[in-house]
């Protein structure tokens, strides 16, 4: 599916949409959130399932990684960028 087909413009984006914001209203942010995650690999799924395993591996390796950049000192940031 791509993003300019008609069943993606017309079928799931706004499902995928109606349902976020039910969701988020009735039962909670957290329900909402878990629920575009779980519609993102459908998407990513109904295309070729092979990039749905690429994708949840790829989830905790960037969430390792960004928790580690974040927890580097800011002045030890910019002197691997080279400004310092």
């Amino acid at each position: 599916m791509l993003f300019t087909c008609g069943e993606f413009l017309f079928v799931y984006l706004p499902l995928t949409l109606l349902l976020f914001f039910l969701i988020a209203r009735y039962v909670g942010n957290a329900a909402a959130a878990a629920w575009l995650v779980l519609a993102s690999f459908a998407f990513y799924a109904y295309w070729l399932p092979l990039y749905t395993g690429l994708l949840a591996a790829s989830i905790p390796f960037n969430y390792a990684l960004g928790n580690r950049i974040v927890a580097c000192p800011s002045d030890r940031r910019r002197l691997r960028r080279g400004l310092l």
